[in-house]
């Protein structure tokens, strides 16, 4: 299905930021038995993103099939549980951190997290006096129940359900996902009370943009904010922003719902260059790459068996045949797999028996896995990502 005008301000001008042919629709790795029993084929779609010219948001112009994104989220969604200790959540803590920061702690408040995952978020919550439930489909909802946590195993849909009413109600790296925005915002208000904020977090596109960094971009994310796009669409929502909080390279709203938008921020045409400046410095990534993989004897490893590192060939035309593994630090994923790649995936313990030439880091937390690197004395060559692209020699 082509989006034919812009889902936050119904412009028809667009300009294209990236365009890729055959994008696998699940980017996560699968245990390697569910694999071999099941036989799951690696689907896979066009990934065209656009930006509107007039209110900067930023989407996909072909909508992936939505059925075949539920049912492998549904299946084979396997984010690692904070809750049962596999990992510190730094994303999640730095949420938790700026919600203490701008609200008055009262005991007692409701809060409804829809996407809660396994309820890590809730249970921190719970300890300062917050009343918690959650919502989420995934098995993660199951794990939050063996932690005392309150979570409905179910995609969130008002309509059908009772779900009460909440002083807040929390959704994170969700609205992307949502094919209509304007009424996913109307449905989460829906649930608060009378004087209840909304509270969203979701990937600050303009961040990704001036890094030139693609990372953000997948078939499961349709959609991608600029400040102006929020603003707009809580707007249209008559949804009141009380404030923004830059977190990183996501966006924390503050927003209540009121019957008339008091909103007074304005809603600026797109003049900024960003746009420009993810083309620029995206080309100069992928020469960057294109000059490493000259030698024909290079050998790579990819540092992040995740969304990122699974694609990160198609990103930068790195040769499939050069990558000789995936390495993570999340020890369950030994025992699994990329369904487009033949590569295995390693423990971060195992770097200093690896043959590779140089380690390509597609995380997040790359400047932390320098560090890392750095203190298993071993030499070759690291390049680092994210934030911000870095070639290093480590040395003995």
């Amino acid at each position: 299905m082509s989006i034919t005008t812009c889902p936050i301000c119904r412009s028809k001008k667009f300009r294209s930021i990236l365009n890729i042919k055959k994008f696998p629709y699940f980017t996560a790795p699968i245990n390697k038995e569910t694999i071999k029993k099941k036989k799951i084929k690696n689907k896979a779609f066009n990934l065209q993103v656009v930006n509107c010219r007039n209110c900067t948001h930023t989407f996909l112009s072909k909508l992936p099939n939505l059925n075949i994104l539920n049912e492998l989220y549904d299946k084979y969604y396997n984010y690692p549980s904070a809750l049962n200790g596999f990992f510190t959540p730094e994303r999640d803590e730095n949420f938790i951190k700026c919600f203490l920061k701008t609200q008055k702690i009262t005991k007692n408040k409701k809060i409804l997290e829809v996407g809660c995952y396994d309820g890590y978020i809730l249970k921190r919550l719970k300890k300062y006096g917050y009343r918690v439930n959650g919502c989420d489909p995934s098995k993660g909802a199951l794990i939050g129940k063996k932690h005392g946590i309150k979570i409905r195993k179910e995609f969130f849909n008002p309509q059908k359900t009772n779900y009460g009413f909440f002083d807040y109600v929390i959704s994170r790296h969700l609205i992307e996902h949502i094919v209509d925005p304007l009424n996913w915002i109307k449905n989460l208000s829906s649930v608060l009370n009378k004087n209840g904020k909304l509270v969203i977090e979701t990937p600050n596109v303009e961040f990704f943009l001036k890094r030139g960094l693609p990372s953000v971009f997948s078939l499961q994310h349709l959609h991608y904010f600029s400040k102006n796009s929020i603003r707009n669409l809580f707007k249209q929502a008559n949804i009141n922003i009380e404030k923004i909080e830059e977190n990183k390279e996501n966006f924390i709203i503050f927003a209540k719902k009121t019957k008339n938008s008091t909103n007074k921020d304005k809603i600026f045409k797109n003049k900024f260059n960003n746009y420009l400046k993810f083309n620029e410095k995206y080309k100069k990534t992928k020469k960057i790459i294109s000059k490493i993989f000259e030698n024909t004897n290079m050998k790579v490893a990819i540092w992040g068996a995740g969304g990122f590192g699974s694609v990160i060939d198609l990103f930068y035309e790195v040769p499939t045949n050069k990558i000789l593994y995936f390495i993570d630090s999340d020890i369950k994923k030994k025992k699994m797999k990329f369904l487009s790649k033949s590569a295995d995936i390693i423990h971060s313990s195992s770097i200093k028996n690896i043959n590779a030439n140089i380690i390509i880091i597609a995380s997040m937390y790359g400047n932390q896995i320098v560090d890392q690197i750095k203190k298993e004395k071993i030499n070759l060559k690291v390049l680092n990502l994210f934030p911000n692209i870095k070639i290093l020699n480590i040395k003995n």
